[in-house]
């Protein structure tokens, strides 16, 4: 039958739409995402911890409910559930990552814009951890209860907002808008009644006086919303929340709205931040993902070692050459004990390792020969007491010749990317490989570890936790590369093994995040070495990929016959051209020394630059594509150069050796699977089950808002009530299915 629910009166399609979508969001999604914490903690007791089915993918499950799939790996797009939510009031209420004053326990970069999702995200990745050891369900039951009481800050921040703006007396917004912001107060309102009925019957039920919709909209708000504020208020202590947690209504001027300031509770963004800092160490394997791979292990100072590069770079960009020379030597942001790890201190001799002995074989045992390059392209420039010269004498390299300002800048700069932390991400990767046999496979100082620092020395930190952000590694490179060579993500064809958010830009990088992931799981285990060193030698061809993408890339811009850029360029683009090569000579120089002999002719950088590449670029492409099998890659991972008008530059287009970006689908596919404990994050959380299918119930909402507002009402609802994006065996989860028997939990 009818539900006697506002059966006496009409409502505008604006307050339908409102009541309706706010009711499966608010109340159906948020009351499911608690239900999965409570089937976690059952879970738990009854010493049911299996990651794929038992507590922790219940607990996943929570989260995947909260945030939805449209969140993103960062968190930074749009939702449709209680994370979207969180996002939007604290913009409204002064209590967002970028408000004065940013808590002591929060950085600009913790994963999260509102304090809310900052709290519930470390909640969250602790409890994760807590409900995988039987021992600490009650540890894991304290979280849930903080994490209830979060949830709920959002709803009050949503109710008082809407109060205000339906009050005559406040915005006086309800008869121009239809009624809409006078529904908007109702959903929050009754989303949140039931737990302030719990803590006060009394101010429920002022609360719920307001929420009565009038039949004359002129008379929303009974009470005034200074009566539902004070009603709110004095149930924050009951609830577990704070007046700094719910903060004031901005006016958008740097204040607040008269009459919805916070209130005064002695509380501030700094309560309990011993409590907040100390939870990230409780959650010490639920890292912040580093470019969509989650680590199980700390590398976050590992991965700061790009600063140093970055640091390197903007001291050569502005000729400050001792300056350049002391962040390579010196370092200064990736912490190793008590000191620093360096980029200078990647140039050392890593004998007994497959690629670093093809590296030393072609330096004719020069363990140090990257360092030999940074310090013979900045010789000239340094000061007679540099470090770079009390270390040795000058090299013979380019010892010959005058190198201008900015081919001494590219040489330094791409040696120390493309040398020194490209070896070493390898170098990682063998070190995996031999605690993996010694049966080290601790997550945080074996296998693991050492895995997860081959990911931290290829991406480093400022990719960002989705790797959209600026880099300075191979990593970077390998977007740059793929836009000049159309192997990018939104270039024609999209392999099918690939989707279009899958958690990287290049090719290259989505084979090498899935490499990553399902090695890392593979080191985890002892019986499972072999496997891992397969994709140790995937990895390392792939890695190969950008490295000869930049060589012939700057090969025919620097060519008289090609790009014709050197002059002018005042040697800029030959020495790109060097660098590249340098790098991945040794590489080709194993698989065949004339051709490495052909490609390193045209790396000598003449006293006439007018006489660069002087074999053509057409020689020095011919040279790489001979050893491209041997390489283990194919034409069609390193693709054309492209002329930007979605053609090839002639002479520039891809070889043909019968492949195609379809090549090996089976393999890039299941290898998802094989990873099957390197999710993708959800809203920087990193899942150790999956919980895909059940984020994506947001898609159901979205499907619902879009009809609402289409005003089709039917399909509104089948959306509701039918789903048809979020996948439960042969059938789907729907949002009306949430709407259930709970009973026992509280």
């Amino acid at each position: 039958d009818r539900p006697e629910l506002w059966s006496d009166l009409t409502l505008t399609d604006v307050m339908a739409q409102q009541l309706a979508l706010k009711g499966v969001q608010y109340q159906h999604t948020w009351i499911y995402s608690t239900h999965e914490l409570y089937s976690s903690l059952s879970k738990c007791e009854a010493g049911n911890v299996d990651d794929n089915s038992g507590a922790p993918h219940a607990w996943d499950e929570g989260w995947a409910f909260y945030a939805g799939s449209l969140a993103g790996v960062d968190g930074k797009t749009s939702g449709q559930l209680s994370y979207a939510l969180a996002d939007k009031r604290c913009g409204n209420f002064g209590t967002c990552v970028d408000d004065d004053p940013l808590p002591a326990w929060r950085t600009s970069d913790d994963g999260a814009n509102s304090n809310v999702n900052a709290k519930l995200l470390r909640l969250y990745r602790a409890g994760q951890q807590a409900v995988r050891d039987p021992s600490r369900c009650d540890e894991a039951e304290s979280y849930v209860e903080s994490i209830i009481a979060q949830m709920s800050v959002p709803l009050v921040q949503g109710a008082l907002r809407y109060a205000w703006r339906s009050d005559p007396n406040g915005g006086d917004e309800t008869v121009t808008s239809d009624g809409e912001t006078l529904a908007e107060f109702v959903a929050f309102a009754e989303a949140i009644l039931p737990r302030v009925a719990h803590c006060d019957a009394n101010a429920a039920a002022v609360i719920a006086a307001n929420t009565v919709i009038p039949s004359d909209l002129n008379n929303a708000i009974p009470d005034g919303f200074a009566a539902v504020k004070s009603a709110f208020e004095s149930t924050y202590s009951c609830l577990s929340i704070t007046c700094s947690d719910i903060g004031g209504l901005s006016d958008g001027n740097g204040g607040f709205i008269s009459g919805m300031e916070s209130c005064e509770d002695g509380s501030s963004v700094e309560d309990d931040s011993y409590f907040w800092d100390g939870i990230e160490y409780i959650a010490i394997n639920q890292r912040v993902p580093i470019a969509s791979y989650a680590p199980v292990s700390d590398v976050t100072d590992h991965a700061m070692i790009d600063l140093d590069v970055a640091d390197m770079s903007n001291a050569l960009n502005a000729v400050e050459w001792d300056s350049a020379w002391n962040a390579y030597d010196l370092g200064g942001n990736s912490e190793k004990g008590d000191a620093f790890r360096t980029l200078r201190g990647f140039s050392k001799d890593l004998s007994g390792e497959p690629t670093y002995d093809e590296f030393i074989a072609y330096h004719e045992g020069d363990a140090l020969y990257a360092d030999k390059y940074v310090r013979a392209a900045l010789w000239d420039r340094l000061s007679d007491d540099s470090t770079a010269k009390t270390s040795g004498d000058r090299p013979e390299l380019w010892s010959d010749v005058t190198l201008s300002d900015p081919m001494a800048i590219q040489l330094a700069r791409k040696t120390i990317q493309y040398q020194h932390t490209w070896i070493y991400s390898t170098h990682e990767l063998y070190s995996a490989l031999s605690k993996c046999r010694a049966g080290n496979v601790n997550d945080a100082s074996g296998a693991p570890h050492a895995w997860d620092e081959g990911w931290a020395f290829y991406v480093g930190s400022l990719a960002g936790e989705d790797g959209k952000a600026s880099g300075e590694l191979t990593y970077a490179l390998a977007d740059k590369r793929c836009s000049n060579f159309d192997t990018c993500v939104d270039d024609d064809p999209l392999p099918s093994w690939r989707d279009l958010d899958d958690g990287a830009n290049s090719n290259v990088n989505a084979k090498l995040l899935r490499l990553y992931r399902a090695g890392q799981q593979a080191v985890r285990d002892p019986s499972r070495c072999d496997e891992a060193e397969s994709y140790v030698e995937s990895i390392i061809a792939q890695m190969s990929v950008p490295l000869v993408q930049g060589a012939l890339r700057y090969a025919w811009r620097s060519d008289p016959n090609g790009g014709d850029e050197t002059v002018t360029s005042d040697g800029e683009t030959l020495a790109e051209f060097v660098a590249f090569a340098e790098a991945i000579l040794p590489r080709v120089a194993h698989c065949d020394a004339n051709a490495a002999a052909v490609i390193a002719a045209n790396t000598v950088i003449p006293s006439d630059l007018n006489n660069a590449i002087p074999d053509g670029f057409a020689a020095v492409k011919s040279a790489f594509e001979s050893t491209y099998s041997c390489l283990s890659i194919t034409c069609s991972d390193i693709g054309g150069l492209s002329d930007g008008n979605g053609g090839f530059i002639s002479g520039m287009e891809s070889c043909e050796d019968g492949s195609s970006v379809e090549d090996d689908s089976y393999f890039w596919d299941g290898i998802e699977y094989i990873a099957i404990n390197q999710r993708v994050p959800i809203a920087s959380y990193a899942p150790v089950s999956d919980v895909t299918d059940h984020a994506m119930i947001d898609l159901d909402v979205a499907d619902m808002s879009n009809a609402l507002n289409a005003v089709e009402w039917d399909s509104a609802w089948n959306a509701y009530d039918l789903g048809g994006n979020s996948e439960k065996g042969d059938a789907f989860r729907t949002l009306r299915g949430f709407s259930k028997d709970l009973s026992g939990e509280p």
